[in-house]
């Protein structure tokens, strides 16, 4: 399921992000939950079209 733009505002990093830009990044989001403790990134980690 793709987040929605209120979820997407509640991540800092996206929090000042203008609702237009949201809406682009929308399509790549995909909500789901992650066991408690789990390690979802590193820092330093890349996203997107990293290659390994």
């Amino acid at each position: 399921m793709q987040a929605s733009l209120e979820q997407l505002s509640q991540i800092i990093v996206f929090a000042g992000l203008e609702t237009a830009g949201k809406i682009v990044l929308q399509p790549y989001t995909q909500v789901q939950s992650d066991g408690k403790r789990e390690i979802i990134l590193h820092e330093g980690d890349r996203l997107g079209n990293s290659k390994k």
